[in-house]
């Protein structure tokens, strides 16, 4: 349910609530649970119209900076996994990275910039079964 509707039914809560509706009338017109009706009673009892609004307005977006991407991409770039596999993956980076970045947050920066960590230059370079990457396929 949207905040926006969340908040009409609050609302309309409260209204019913003051009208003097027992809270199986409440319950049947809104259609929600005792512990709704126990819930938002309580919150209107001690905060009166504030408590409509959200006690915990969550946590900030988290944002990359320009630091970090360039990170990622230098060492995506320039750098091969100490593995020794042929090419990064978004969990190889983000753990080599030292654990302060995801690797969805990897991915999306790879996305971004049109990264193809297995089709970057030098891949396949290792890998016998291609000759035109540098291989001896026999």
């Amino acid at each position: 349910m949207g905040s926006g509707l969340l908040r009409q039914k609050q609302t309309l809560f409260y209204l019913l609530q003051a009208d003097g509706l027992t809270w199986a009338e409440i319950r049947v017109k809104l259609d929600c649970s005792d512990s709704y009706i126990d819930r938002w009673s309580k919150r209107f009892a001690s905060d009166r119209l504030a408590g409509l609004f959200a006690r915990h307005a969550g946590r900030e977006p988290y944002k990359v900076t320009d630091r970090l991407e360039a990170r990622v991409l230098a060492r995506t770039t320039k750098h091969k996994p100490a593995d020794g596999s042929t090419h990064w993956s978004s969990r190889k980076l983000a753990a080599e990275l030292g654990g302060d970045i995801s690797h969805m947050t990897v991915a999306r920066i790879w996305t971004k910039h049109g990264i193809k960590p297995h089709l970057l230059e030098g891949y396949g370079r290792h890998c016998p079964a291609y000759p035109e990457a540098g291989g001896n396929r026999e």
